[in-house]
């Protein structure tokens, strides 16, 4: 999936859905731009029913979900070597990998370290990947 397509995902996602995966009450028009978004990421995947106002929300949840952890995979992966080593990788990504942790478990704000200055605590960074990503995924 390119990076476009993922941007427009994040977005009509978020205008559908909360920080915590509930669904807000919006435009039914919202509903289907996120479906017709999901149609094109995964053609196969069933995201409604004939009925174009019938949305099915437990496969869009499993896309999203799909989408943050191979987010995370590269962002930890830009950071850590594969002897879980911090790499000389500079600020930006550590910024990158907070943020994206920060999605991952938005009331985990703060745990992962310090967005604006890319200081990050590693232990709970790899706590959250030891327990979002399979072992052998990164």
């Amino acid at each position: 999936m390119d990076k476009a397509m993922k941007i427009s995902f994040m977005e009509a996602f978020n205008r559908v859905f909360d920080r915590d995966g509930i669904m807000k009450k919006c435009l039914t028009s919202d509903t289907m731009e996120l479906v017709n978004i999901c149609r094109q990421i995964d053609p196969k995947g069933e995201f409604c029913a004939r009925d174009p106002y019938e949305f099915w929300i437990t496969p869009v949840l499993v896309l999203h979900r799909e989408i943050l952890r191979h987010d995370l995979k590269e962002a930890y992966k830009a950071v850590f070597d594969e002897n879980g080593e911090i790499k000389n990788c500079g600020r930006e990504k550590c910024m990158d990998l907070i943020s994206m942790c920060n999605k991952i478990n938005p009331l985990g704000e703060g745990l992962y370290g310090n967005k604006q200055n890319g200081i990050i605590n590693v232990e709970a960074i790899k706590m959250l990947k030891k327990r979002y990503l399979k072992e052998e995924e990164v």
